[in-house]
């Protein structure tokens, strides 16, 4: 199927979009990383670089944290477990270190939502962090039915169990959904429930390593949504 078919198809059929959120709807790199180089600073390991740390999110913050601490932490569980509630304790004074979502995303989210479609926010941030910042940056309750993040009787991004039962819950079926992300991993998520998957080419993932995974569609600017989500 090429592209343009692929885009009809996208267009005609999806009444629903799930959102991931970092990297995605805002960037909120500065937040990870300060909490992130300030739980390094604990264990006498050096700081790390936006850059470092935006290649290495997307899996959430116990994946995060063993791609930097070092091995005997991180193969100690007690260790592991204080390190990460440490981190944990700290994001939650600095995950609101951002004050707006990239260009476009406010406008286009309020006109997505006029032309009828339902939308939702998955992220692999945990659960109270993901709905404080969606809540700040968009207004969350007002602009999205569903916002969800990490928690621990769930599994995380890729896993289809949360996506499935957001459809669910939103009232659609998983291929009336439309999973839009910056990664991998979102790719992944959309694959493994069924649904259309968009990547996004401004997010935390190179371009070149995401035309290799093959989406339903690729967006260079949030806006572009408008142009293939024209109402439901």
């Amino acid at each position: 199927m090429c592209l343009e078919e692929k885009e009809t198809e996208i267009y005609v059929m999806v009444r629903a979009l799930i959102f991931d959120l970092d990297g995605t709807l805002a960037d909120t790199i500065y937040g990870i990383q300060k909490a992130l180089n300030i739980t390094l600073l604990r264990y006498s390991v050096g700081e790390k670089s936006y850059s470092e740390v935006r290649a290495a999110v997307g899996g959430g913050a116990k994946n995060l944290l063993k791609q930097f601490l070092p091995d005997d932490i991180c193969d100690d569980e007690k260790a592991f477990s204080e390190a990460l509630l440490f981190y944990n304790s700290t994001y939650a004074k600095t995950c609101l270190d951002i004050e707006e979502g990239y260009d476009e995303v406010a406008e286009t989210l309020s006109e997505l939502k006029r032309r009828g479609y339902k939308m939702a926010v998955l992220s692999n941030k945990p659960d109270e962090y993901t709905r404080g910042i969606t809540d700040k940056l968009f207004g969350a309750f007002s602009v999205f039915d569903v916002v969800l993040g990490q928690r621990d009787d769930v599994p995380l991004k890729p896993s289809p169990t949360v996506p499935l039962a957001i459809a669910r819950a939103l009232g659609v079926s998983a291929d009336e959904c439309a999973f839009v992300g910056d990664s991998e991993v979102d790719y992944m998520t959309a694959k493994n429930a069924g649904m259309y998957s968009v990547l996004c080419t401004y997010g935390y993932r190179d371009r070149d390593a995401l035309e290799k995974l093959g989406a339903s569609l690729m967006i260079d600017k949030f806006g572009e949504l408008l142009s293939k989500f024209r109402g439901v």
